[in-house]
């Protein structure tokens, strides 16, 4: 249990909050600090990690040999570090998502020739299409009542239902968007883009109820693959984690790594030095990330009020 006597909550790693202690700070902590975990380490390049709304597993991309485009969508149980396969692709699955009541899997696939959004059923193991669009997809995600669906088309942020019905595009997003997830934060996604002649990725709040888009990071902080929490009664708001990087003039934060943000304010911490598509866990007490064809899994320490 890690405590700060002042009256603020933050959200960092140990390691980051130790080195910028000030001299006021009271700070009582286990002595064993966890360390991160190799959750799966097969040789294969494994991706894209996304947690099971029970908190103890996580599904995750399996790519079979380097430059293949089959892929296999695997799920690993954290306790015990068995591993199945829930199905494999040949066409190549990407960016499971499972549904908050841990019935149905998003993913995008090519095999009806473009990149489609799809859900895996676990009750049936049945598949079912969800978007018929031009162009690929990517990025599909819940919402976090599980009553809708976003994803990206082309660029484009568009929202459907859960049966896959027409869907409807976000409006007032004047530039194309590379990644996205759903926040809780004042009925919100965020994504990243391109913008201002910039060719980094800017990581941006889309509000849904009055369409208007915002600034997440400050003025020269980039990056992409944003993770949401949800609200916790633990934590002050919302917070992501995303992959970070550094300014065409290599003046900000480290590039490579994952870093998180706390939306309310906007402060960046640095909670990891190599690691790429990070997923938090649903009580945001744990982060999962690939790194280096492994999948991690890492404690981000809450600091609360005494």
């Amino acid at each position: 249990m890690v405590k700060i006597k002042h009256y603020c909550y933050i959200v960092i790693s140990l390691a980051a909050f130790l080195s910028g202690c000030s001299e006021q700070s009271v700070v009582d902590f286990e002595r064993t600090i966890p360390s991160p975990i190799v959750l799966v380490q097969d040789g294969l390049q494994n991706l894209q990690p996304s947690w099971h709304p029970d908190g103890k597993q996580i599904v995750y991309v399996a790519q079979l040999t380097s430059g293949s485009r089959g892929t296999q969508i695997r799920m690993v149980d954290i306790a015990s570090r068995e591993r199945r396969t829930l199905f494999v692709d040949s066409t190549g699955a990407f960016f499971p998502r499972i549904s908050p009541d841990g019935k149905r899997l998003l993913f995008i696939s090519s095999r009806s020739g473009s990149a489609d959004v799809w859900s895996y059923h676990f009750i049936d193991a049945t598949f079912q299409r969800l978007t018929h669009l031009p162009g690929n997809e990517s990025f599909p995600c819940w919402s976090p009542d599980g009553g809708k669906i976003a994803f990206l088309s082309q660029g484009r942020i568009a929202f459907t239902d859960t049966l896959g019905s027409m869907p409807t595009f976000a409006e007032n997003v004047p530039f194309a968007a590379f990644s996205l997830c759903w926040s809780e934060e004042r009925g919100s996604v965020i994504f990243s883009a391109f913008r201002d002649d910039v060719i980094r990725d800017q990581l941006l709040r889309y509000r849904i109820e009055d369409q208007q888009v915002e600034d997440v990071l400050a003025d020269g902080l980039f990056g992409n693959w944003p993770a949401c929490t949800q609200h916790r009664k633990n934590l002050l708001g919302a917070f992501i984690a995303f992959q970070d990087f550094a300014d065409p003039g290599g003046s900000s934060i480290l590039g490579g790594g994952i870093s998180l943000c706390r939306l309310s304010t906007g402060s960046i911490t640095r909670i990891v030095a190599s690691g790429f598509s990070p997923a938090w866990s649903l009580d945001g007490l744990q982060l999962a990330y690939a790194s280096n064809g492994k999948i991690m899994l890492e404690t981000i320490w809450v600091m609360m009020d005494e």
